[in-house]
């Protein structure tokens, strides 16, 4: 009944006065990031939805990001395959250094920070200007005026960080990637052949010592019969064996040194 006595001009006048109290937020939250408040900016590769949600990370009050839902209290929500319930916390410390952690190892495997997976659940902290890609595609922009002189590269006015910046961050450490796993793949694939020879090898070597061995054995048997020997003939007989064996074990010798080099 109250509403309804209102007139149009306090109606009006209540209007000004709700979006001059939410400027005047919008104006102190800016020149708290101005003053130094650490903050995350989204980048769109639409030019109208670029740049336009900002997530303050300010000192003893965490960013957490998740899997949009109703049920989530992330303060930054995000959908998309391979976003986690829980995926990262940034966190701001006091003298203004920000991290980041990703929450277990799937959100690791999703979380990029200028085109690298990160991989683990170690802090990282951040520079300004890191380029940070959660999940497939949602990519923020890392702002820390007071440190600005470590930002990891420029974002000037008249050449700004763009989607488009960290899209191909991203696809050039994924063909790196890509090319690591495969030359990884084929280095495991020498080495098992390398092992195999080995194994090959050895087992020849082997079979070829137990086989001279047994020549030897028979070497040694046919010298002391033919020393033995009192009968020309079968001395002879027993000499020209003992000749032929142990040519045939200098020759199994010589073949050996050849296939070893």
């Amino acid at each position: 009944m109250e509403e309804m006595s209102k007139s149009w001009e306090d109606k009006v006048e209540e209007a000004r006065a709700a979006d001059a109290e939410a400027d005047n937020k919008k104006k102190a939250d800016e020149a708290a990031r101005l003053a130094g408040t650490p903050h995350l900016i989204n980048l769109n590769e639409d030019p109208m939805l670029d740049r336009r949600a900002i997530y303050d990370i300010k000192a003893g009050e965490d960013l957490t990001s998740g899997r949009r839902s109703k049920a989530s209290s992330h303060k930054l929500q995000l959908g998309g395959v391979g976003v986690q319930t829980d995926h990262c916390v940034f966190s701001t410390s006091e003298d203004g250094t920000t991290t980041i952690t990703a929450c277990n190892g799937k959100a690791a495997e999703q979380l990029r920070i200028n085109g690298k997976k990160v991989m683990n659940t170690e802090t990282i902290t951040l520079k300004p200007n890191d380029r940070i890609c959660i999940g497939p595609s949602a990519v923020f922009l890392y702002k820390n005026i007071p440190k600005e002189s470590e930002a990891s590269m420029p974002d000037d006015p008249s050449d700004p960080i763009s989607y488009d910046t960290a899209a191909e961050e991203i696809y050039n450490a994924e063909e790196a990637e890509n090319k690591n796993s495969e030359a990884d793949s084929l280095k495991a694939i020498q080495e098992q052949q390398l092992e195999e020879m080995k194994k090959m090898f050895d087992a020849q070597a082997e079979k070829q010592n137990e086989h001279d061995a047994t020549k030897m054995a028979e070497l040694a048997r046919l010298q002391a019969e033919a020393g033995a020997a009192t009968n020309d003939d079968d001395k002879k007989a027993l000499e020209d064996k003992e000749a032929s064996l142990r040519k045939e074990l200098d020759e199994a010798k010589g073949q050996m040194s050849e296939d070893a080099k």
